[in-house]
């Protein structure tokens, strides 16, 4: 299945353990004495030196033994998985920033962050190794003006505690690996029980049973909570031990244990099919890893978010990335008629649906690979609708029209005819900017695999733009830039290229610190390449971003909008985080400058988030030295945008 070339390409014609290194001191060795010169042919070497005087006192020889010392452990402050090499924070992060003003900002973190480049931010700032802040002075309030609004709370916090918060903030945002990897960092004797529980629900979110089961019996042998022991029996009924888990289960009746969820669960790995009890209506990591292995379907009642809804805004993160890797039944209500076939069909496909979005929003969140967002495009059976759309009529939110979209797009064996599906699905969402559908950033991460197979060559030009526009939003940077660099080698000798090349000329600018002054005319030429009807939204964009990021624009060119009443700002963040904000950055405290970012923009990020609170963060961002982040957010914002 092919689609029109010229109707497909749009109008856009197209977007670790950083450990301080110990070293222990070496003696050196003391250089032998060399032997006797030796006779040769009759002549003796003369030397010119005083004779040594056989009375003095000798000295000591050196020791040249290795010096052993104790090294103590490295300092828990001392585990993180990036350096500032890979995008990391100096483990000075925290200096300046008041103890008990973090300990109130950190769990003010979004968990659901919508923005591959604001969640790149929080990662970062979560997984370098840092510091605690030391508690301010006493006279500290005498020192600056800022201490004088605010002054120091006297609160100081410990480096157990900083940990603690980080990977509390990381299983928030459903990135169980990056947990897992931290928590392995600790040493034994500094684990809490905090930590090792948080550890264990990490590894059983991601499938590792035999680690969390490894864990829980470390943990069983200190302590007699019921949780281990839950763990225990679910980890022998995993390995055949069934006396073994019949002995613990005993035990959890006696000392009744009130947990509906886990027996029922017990029940399904010991093949009972009884449908989940009223009482559970939450999902745990356990519960997961029980009803997973259990192979059975999963309830819907376990897949709402805490309002009720199946695919709510609300949905935390981690949750969204266990259901979504568990089919769900649709059990229908007591005392319904036996269904159908047409019906139980029906109900067949709004639950994939309900599953396909679920996942489009967990990929969106960062907790789930796009490999399985594939994986279900593919598992749709669209030969038995009748009603399927052609591909230039997809709408945003049709959901399997997004499925067949990708199915016409993988089945193509030219890439031409690839590149054209791609095209419009591309477009679809620059057009919908995530508004009924996934954004640029959901897509982009879709396809990727996909463009990355596709070569990069002349007879593609026009499929330039679409494909760097979708891999800059799935962030593959060095394979968007081939693209790039293929628009600028052709612009010369291509009227089609050059008119892409002037298309993509903003991103390019925002994506690189910039060399000179803006060209002359360049938002001229670029304004001539895009539409009409969208020119002036996006030209305002535009000069947002490039003001952010500390470009020169002469105010001639936004002056006309000065009068504008008809858009006021709508939305915007906090005075309290906005001040914050503005002093952290004027003070250079950089950890301070990025948790604040990551809490002004909130969880749908840069795409949603007021103009002058994009420009706010990224200025802020680049005015303590984090450059790369700024422009990450103002490309991001861009391109959702329909630049």
């Amino acid at each position: 299945m092919t689609a029109s070339n010229s109707v497909l390409r749009g109008w856009g014609l197209a977007a670790a353990v950083s450990l301080a290194a110990l070293s222990t001191g070496l003696h050196a060795q003391a250089a032998p004495e060399p032997a006797p010169a030796q006779a040769q042919g009759g002549n003796v070497p003369v030397s010119i030196l005083p004779e040594p005087d056989p009375n003095a006192p000798r000295e000591t020889a050196p020791d040249t033994s290795i010096a052993r010392i104790e090294l103590a452990a490295p300092g828990i402050d001392r585990l993180g998985l990036v350096g500032t090499g890979k995008g990391g924070f100096a483990p000075d992060l925290w200096a300046g920033t008041d103890p008990g003003f973090l300990k109130q900002i950190l769990p003010l973190f979004p968990a659901r962050v919508n923005s591959p480049a604001q969640r790149r931010l929080a990662h970062n700032l979560l997984l370098s190794p840092g510091t605690p802040p030391a508690p301010a002075p006493a006279d500290a309030s005498a020192e600056t003006p800022e201490a004088n609004a605010a002054p120091p709370s006297g609160e100081t916090m410990d480096a157990a505690a900083l940990l603690q918060a980080r990977v509390q903030n990381l299983m928030a945002m459903g990135d169980w690996a990056d947990t897992i990897a931290l928590l392995e960092l600790v040493p034994a004797d500094q684990v809490t029980p905090a930590l090792r529980r948080m550890h264990v629900d990490a590894e059983l979110a991601s499938d590792h049973l035999n680690a969390a089961c490894a864990q829980g019996q470390q943990a069983l042998q200190a302590s007699p909570d019921v949780y281990w022991q839950q763990l225990q029996v679910f980890c022998q009924l995993t390995t055949e031990q069934g006396t073994a888990a019949a002995l613990g289960l005993d035990v959890l009746r006696e000392q009744k244990a009130d947990d509906p969820g886990f027996f029922w669960a017990v029940d399904l790995l010991q093949g009972g099919r009884k449908p989940a009890p009223a009482a559970v209506t939450s999902l745990s990591p356990l519960l997961y890893a029980m009803i997973k292995k259990a192979g059975v379907t999963l309830p819907a009642s376990l897949a709402k978010a805490p309002d009720g809804g199946p695919a709510s805004n609300t949905m935390p993160p981690g949750l969204m990335s266990m259901v979504a890797r568990i089919p769900t039944a649709d059990e229908g209500l007591p005392g319904d008629k036996p269904l159908t076939d047409p019906a139980r069909r029906e109900r067949q496909r709004k639950a994939i649906e309900t599953r396909i979005t679920l996942a489009e929003q967990a990929v969106a969140a960062g907790s789930l690979d796009a490999e399985v967002l594939r994986d279900l495009y593919k598992s749709i059976d669209l030969k038995q609708d009748s009603d399927l759309p052609l591909l230039t009529k997809v709408a945003p939110e049709d959901i399997r029209g997004r499925a067949l979209l990708f199915q016409s797009a993988l089945m193509q064996t030219v890439p031409t005819a690839r590149a054209e599906v791609i095209t419009r699905a591309v477009e679809l969402a620059r057009l919908d900017g995530g508004e009924k559908g996934p954004d640029l950033t959901v897509v982009g991460r879709a396809y990727a695999a996909m463009l990355n197979e596709m070569e990069v060559s002349g007879e593609m030009v026009w499929f330039a733009g679409t494909a760097a526009r979708a891999l800059l939003a799935a962030g593959d940077i060095a394979k968007a830039k081939a693209w790039l660099d293929l628009v600028h080698s052709m612009s010369r000798s291509s009227l089609e290229a050059g008119v892409i090349a002037d298309n993509l000329w903003p991103l390019e600018r925002l994506l690189s610190p910039a060399e000179g002054d803006m060209p002359a005319g360049a938002i001229r030429t670029w304004a001539a390449s895009v539409p009409e009807v969208v020119r002036e939204a996006q030209r305002q964009t535009l000069y947002t971003l490039f003001i952010a990021v500390g470009e020169s624009v002469n105010p001639g060119a936004f002056a006309q909008g000065l009068g504008d009443t008809a858009e006021q700002e709508t939305a915007g963040v906090r005075p309290a985080v906005w001040n914050g904000l503005t002093a952290a950055a004027r003070a250079k405290r950089v950890g301070e400058t990025a948790a604040l970012s990551l809490i002004a923009l909130g969880g749908d990020g840069p795409a949603k988030a007021a103009p002058a609170t994009l420009q706010k963060v990224i200025e802020s961002l680049m005015a303590v030295g984090r450059d790369a982040d700024a422009r990450a957010l103002a490309v991001e914002a861009a391109l959702i945008h329909g630049l």
